[in-house]
């Protein structure tokens, strides 16, 4: 009787776990991560912070720039990544020797605003991955600039603080930063009046509705295209059909994903839990009616 009992008792918990949602990110490698993508190519800005799929397409169970960057050639180059990109093994690793078509090896790239040691550098869910193409092909002098707020959503008429930094390296080769100033800010292209201070900080105003893209230039500098993208919806259709929202800015790296919210899960535990407790409740009551008979 007691080994039946423990049998039953033993379903009822493999039938428990069976019912657990399994996520990908708990194994020892995830399949894939959506990312964001921009590259420029000899200061032209060809593709602003695109949504990306990540997948292991070099087979080497890590996702890393080199899948990133494919990926984004696949989506969003003319003819693919077989036509726009490439990458092969170097004196310093795995390095790119095609990037949007160019195949001067004047490249480079940065990771959420950090320089990368190779393409085989891992990348996770909310990353921000910049590729470009030198302008100065000889003596590589492009200095990367970023904002402090990669992208934001905003209502027409709002005004929004930047603050622009330059990135390089000092006389030991060590990255330094720094706030920007005396730069002139573009929208869509266009230089406007507004400049950044000592601080490298502008206060920008969205007065257009639309998709908005925010870079800058200097004299005296060549700069890799700073990127802010912004989304700017019409005051009028928030108030008609939105009325009781507010608009959401979004962080560095987006909106966390609902499929890994732990309360979703916490939620999904309780009624497996119940169901558990159930059935074991419905086993025991057959043990006990077994043994009277």
């Amino acid at each position: 009787m007691k080994r039946f009992l423990l049998l039953m008792l033993t379903a009822s918990l493999l039938v428990s776990f069976s019912l657990m949602p399994l996520s990908a990110e708990t194994g020892t490698s995830v399949t894939t991560a959506e990312i964001t993508v921009s590259i420029v190519t000899a200061g032209t800005i060809v593709a602003a912070q695109r949504p990306v799929t990540v997948t292991d397409i070099d087979g080497d169970s890590l996702l890393t720039v080199n899948d990133a960057l494919y990926a984004a050639h696949e989506s969003y180059y003319a003819g693919g990544a077989a036509a726009g990109y490439g990458s092969a093994m170097g004196q310093y690793g795995l390095a790119l020797t095609k990037l949007w078509g160019d195949t001067s090896g004047c490249f480079g790239y940065q990771l959420n605003h950090d320089s990368c040691m190779s393409l085989a550098d891992p990348i996770e869910n909310g990353d921000y991955l910049v590729a470009y193409v030198y302008n100065d092909k000889t003596t590589w002098s492009d200095t990367y600039a970023y904002f402090d707020i990669n992208h934001s959503t905003l209502l027409e008429g709002d005004t929004l603080a930047l603050t622009l930094y330059s990135s390089g390296y000092d006389a030991n080769f060590q990255p330094v930063k720094a706030p920007l100033a005396g730069a002139v800010i573009t929208i869509n292209g266009l230089p406007s009046s507004y400049i950044t201070d000592e601080m490298g900080n502008v206060l920008i105003p969205f007065t257009l509705a639309g998709t908005i893209i925010v870079s800058a230039t200097k004299d005296g500098m060549t700069l890799v295209p700073p990127i802010f993208l912004a989304t700017v919806y019409p005051y009028e259709d928030i108030i008609v059909t939105e009325p009781i929202t507010t608009p959401v800015t979004e962080g560095e790296h987006g909106p966390v994903a609902t499929d890994n919210n732990p309360l979703v899960y916490l939620g999904i535990g309780a009624a497996v839990l119940a169901a558990a407790i159930a059935l074991t409740v419905t086993i025991l009551t057959a043990v006990k009616k077994h043994r009277a008979s």
